[in-house]
């Protein structure tokens, strides 16, 4: 595969933040990056992690093939995939080809149409239902089974998690997985001489931090803390958007008012609401702007913000502690949020698409991951313990806070999750900044949920 990066996006960053390859120019991706990933006594655990001991490799053609690659979240552009994909396929099994191309479920539901159908799709496990709802996944055991994948290497939740969605089935390989943490600024703390947050918290903890932290301050406005998105906030209630048997939406529900009384106690604080009725602050207001205290929310998605400050000279001093909660949900983590791929049921190189995932779940790929600050799928414990090793940006923060609380359980997915998660985060604005009481907004949004539930299935009839 010949292939350029035009610029370094963040993810590109992330992907070659341990070789020092941190540049702004364009560049040719050289075929074989150096790999330093892998200290002396891990040479000899670079078999990939897949074949089951004792066992032979099944005999695959080795003819020339290419296969298309479709990743479907953005944390998976082209250098990324390179580094950790692509260079371990082509070192493995040099007869295949990967073709890299991303985009939303849309472009996915155009392809398809097409008849131009990827052979392995990436995408993480709070995607996975509009590809459900495609027809691409299918029943992997046997093709597994076939190619002596052995599934016992990787967590026993992410594993539980793919086949929750998969009805049971195996329809997807683990690849990579996600946690929560708060995040705050040392800086802004000791600024204002506010005690940092600690692990443990509650959100009554956290808005009574937030209370002390809002103010402006020659000229600038300084915000607590950003409370998130609500269904991410529920997510240790394991409820889901629908219930199944009565087509009826999950949303006026005793968990999302507890979750959207405690979100207007935050929006409410003097001084949260910015200019044009501002009342969601995207990560870069933490990162490089440095006007928030503490920021809540998925550890890959702050990793790569995070770097890029770092390679631009704008870094925040900043830590991460728990994600806080509610006390009836004290020490337990938001739901296990994985990284998967999976071959689609109308490709004609099955078996080569499965090298493909061996080679990127072996422990030579996976343990470049976990060194380069991304969390590993594996059970080995050298992923934990080389966690992070080879990216100076976080070394002396509190990683293992990460990892504290096991996480919730993936609450029932369903088709119409996209449609109601949108209705749900809408309630936040309609709190916010149209000023309406908790119950009212949940109860039209309740009756907006079940309508669109109801033209859903409508259109399937």
């Amino acid at each position: 595969m010949e292939t350029r990066i035009k610029r370094l996006s963040p993810y590109a960053m992330a992907s070659l933040v341990a070789m020092t390859a941190l540049t702004g120019c364009s560049s040719a991706v050289p075929d074989k990056p150096a790999d330093k990933t892998a200290p002396p006594e891990q040479t000899a655990q670079t078999a990939p992690a897949a074949p089951s001991k004792g066992t032979k490799e099944p005999v695959v053609s080795a003819e020339p093939v290419t296969l298309k690659f479709y990743a479907h979240v953005a944390e998976m552009d082209e250098g990324t995939f390179k580094t950790y994909i692509y260079d371990f396929v082509k070192k493995k099994y040099p007869n295949i080809t990967l073709e890299f191309s991303f985009g939303p479920a849309g472009n996915l539901a155009k392809l398809i149409a097409a008849g131009t159908i990827p052979d392995i799709i990436y995408s993480g496990s709070d995607n996975y239902m509009s590809m459900k709802d495609l027809g691409i996944p299918y029943d992997m055991g046997d093709l597994l089974k076939a190619n002596n994948f052995d599934l016992s290497v990787f967590t026993d939740l992410s594993m539980e998690t793919l086949k929750g969605l998969g009805a049971g089935k195996v329809t997807a390989v683990p690849f990579g997985r996600n946690a929560s943490a708060l995040y705050y600024n040392k800086d802004l703390f000791d600024k204002f001489g506010v005690p940092y947050p600690t692990n443990d918290m509650t959100y009554d903890d956290v808005i009574s931090l937030a209370r002390k932290m809002t103010r402006t301050e020659n000229g600038v406005q300084y915000i607590g803390w950003e409370p998130g998105f609500p269904d991410a906030n529920a997510s240790p209630f394991i409820q889901p958007f629908v219930d199944t048997k009565t087509n009826k939406a999950l949303v006026d529900t005793p968990f999302y008012k507890k979750i959207f009384d405690m979100m207007k106690t935050g929006y409410e604080i003097p001084g949260f609401i910015g200019p044009n009725n501002t009342f969601r602050y995207a990560p870069k207001s933490f990162v490089d702007d440095h006007v928030i205290g503490m920021y809540v929310d998925w550890y890959n998605k702050m990793l790569l913000q995070f770097l890029t400050s770092d390679a631009n000279g704008n870094a925040a001093n900043w830590d991460l502690v728990t994600v806080p909660n509610f006390t009836e949900n004290a020490k337990m983590g938001r739901h296990e949020s994985v990284q998967f791929m999976l071959v689609t049921k109308q490709t004609k190189y099955k078996d080569q698409a499965i090298q493909v995932i061996k080679a990127a779940t072996s422990t030579e790929a996976q343990l470049l991951q976990a060194r380069t600050g991304r969390i590993s799928v594996l059970k080995d414990p050298e992923m934990l313990k080389q966690f992070a090793k080879d990216v100076k940006a976080l070394q002396g923060k509190h990683l293992e806070n990460l990892f504290q609380y096991k996480a919730a359980p993936s609450a029932q997915a369903t088709i119409y999750d996209d449609d109601i998660r949108t209705i749900v985060r809408n309630v936040s604005k309609e709190i916010a900044v149209n000023h309406k009481d908790v119950n009212t907004a949940l109860r039209e949004a309740q009756e907006m949920a079940d309508k669109k539930v109801a033209e859903i299935n409508a259109a399937k009839k």
